[in-house]
């Protein structure tokens, strides 16, 4: 660790160097240039009156393509969208992919559940390389990687290779990673909840139009005459060739941060070195007060290698990321496990035609355009109003509301109840994640990175058990019960054990030098 001298005398030398002066946007920012206002449905608290080019309505703002801010904003869920579209573009191909395999039922749910756990392994490895590369150009690398398997995909002709692709294809779920990371980057605290579920609950509608799109363009290719163990086959080129196309325009059309490398730009890379390293170790270890300006560097590799041990170090070994993932697996699982079996459970228990179930499942997803974004809404107007305790107490009533309603969905016998019952089920599983991402950034905020990939790998985790449920033969009946027990107790336990700066759920008040670091109005 840097003496605090040593620290006092670097602070004093990089006076000198020559820092660019912050430039006008189109939109209120802060002093580090992130933007204070995104105005989704204009539902989120005002933000205050600082410099901007120019004035206009919620909405324009929100449908600008302006740089940096609203640039970044629109590129990141679209991408995040065509990497669930590539996630999810072997699900409603299945029944094909079935018979054409002469796969069993149980085979089919275990390609599921390993396509459901590989998101897991890369979410916790890409959080720390995000500390150091940056969102944008992981974004790139994992789009046009995960490309290559669904364009692979159609030369499967067994259950293991069907396996293997559905495996790698799985890795594209990282991508959320990066999409939260990268508007953790461009927004303000007072509006990043609302930044974060918005970029991902736009994004999460792609696996509800991977669904709709695969199985309209597969069964259109079987009506014109391709036979059918052909016509799945073709129908996987779709996305791969969007992807890799995309892939190679993200590189160059918006950017990581508001200013050219993240925050400062120098001229003395040497220096850029020693400050770095300086501010980032001093920081992650709190051993000093919060700098105002903080660099990303690529020069020094040292100075790389140092960032990302220490911001895993510091995000993966707090307790708070690992119990906010036990949450995630109780909101994000479960949308992923309804996203693979709402389709079979509506054709078997109601006797819905497949495509029609597709549709319903379809609509499930659709939810998102709303749903995440007002948990993220509801998330910073809480924390506005009572601090990370309101964050969390908000997260774990939305999660008790969510286990009530699968419940009810999983007993009932009417298909309109049915209908009515998961259209609110949707909004409830939706809100809850955007709730659980408000208080991510909390949690460590220089290993943002790291903590989202921890919590984001609960999710998948969550997908995974229940597909493995599924794969040893549980009805579908019976493990949507025990996911809304799941829920339940995701919702009580570590509710009761988080602890956010000194805040928990029920209110502790922060104490000592944590309540120094408390910042008025950051929640």
């Amino acid at each position: 660790m840097i003496p605090k001298a040593d620290l006092s005398a670097i602070a004093a030398q990089s006076s000198s160097l020559d820092i660019e002066a912050p430039s006008k946007f189109d939109l209120p920012v802060d002093h580090d240039d992130r933007a204070q206002t995104i105005n989704p449905f204009g539902l989120q608290p005002t933000a205050p009156k600082t410099r901007c080019k120019t004035r206009c309505s919620p909405l324009r703002r929100l449908l600008s393509c302006s740089r940096p801010h609203m640039r970044a904003f629109h590129v990141n869920w679209i991408s995040f969208f065509l990497s669930f579209w590539l996630w999810f573009a072997f699900t409603s191909l299945l029944g094909s992919i079935q018979k054409t395999m002469g796969l069993t039922d149980s085979q089919v749910w275990i390609s599921t559940c390993l396509n459901m756990a590989s998101p897991a392994l890369s979410r916790l490895f890409v959080g720390p390389l995000l500390e150091w590369t940056g969102p944008r150009l992981a974004q790139v690398v994992i789009l046009m990687a995960t490309a290559v398997p669904v364009l692979l995909g159609g030369l499967a002709d067994n259950f293991a290779e069907l396996c293997v692709v559905r495996f790698f294809i799985g890795i594209t779920g990282a991508s959320f990673v990066c999409c939260q990371v990268w508007a953790t980057l461009m927004f303000s605290d007072n509006v990043l909840g609302a930044a974060q579920a918005t970029v991902a609950g736009w994004g999460n509608m792609g696996a509800s139009f991977s669904m709709l799109v695969m199985w309209e363009f597969n069964d259109r290719l079987v009506g014109s005459g391709v036979p059918e163990d052909r016509s799945w086959r073709y129908t996987l080129i779709l996305p791969g060739a969007v992807a890799l196309v995309w892939g190679g325009l993200l590189a160059f059309i918006a950017d990581d941060a508001p200013r050219p490398d993240a925050r400062v730009r120098v001229r003395d890379a040497s220096a850029v070195g020693r400050v770095s390293l300086a501010i980032n170790l001093s920081f992650i270890a709190d051993d000093a007060p919060r700098p105002d300006a903080r660099t990303l560097v690529r020069d020094a590799s040292a100075v790389g290698r140092v960032v990302i041990r220490k911001a895993a170090t510091k995000g993966g070994n707090d307790p708070n990321s690992w119990y906010l993932a036990l949450q995630y697996a109780a909101s994000f699982g479960i949308e992923l496990h309804l996203y693979n079996s709402l389709t079979g459970y509506f054709n078997e228990r109601f006797g819905v035609t497949p495509g029609r179930a597709i549709l319903v499942t379809s609509l499930f997803g659709f939810f998102n355009v709303f749903a995440r974004p007002l948990g993220g809404v509801l998330s910073d107007k809480l924390g506005a109003r009572m601090g990370p305790k309101g964050r969390l107490q908000g997260h774990a009533a939305m999660l008790l509301l969510e286990g009530a309603l699968l419940a009810a969905f999983a007993a009932v016998g009417s298909l309109a109840a049915a209908l009515v019952l998961l259209s609110l089920l949707s909004i409830a599983v939706q809100a809850a994640e955007g709730l659980c991402f408000g208080v991510v950034p909390l949690v460590q905020p220089l290993a943002s990175a790291t903590v989202s990939g921890v919590v984001a790998a609960g999710g998948s985790l969550g997908a995974a058990a229940l597909a493995a449920a599924s794969a040893c033969g549980a009805r579908t009946e019976t493990v949507y019960g025990f996911a809304a027990g799941y829920v339940v107790l995701a919702a009580a336990v570590p509710a009761l054990l988080i602890n956010i700066r000194g805040h928990t759920t029920f209110g502790r008040p922060p104490r000592g030098l944590q309540a120094a670091l408390d910042v008025p109005g950051a929640w």
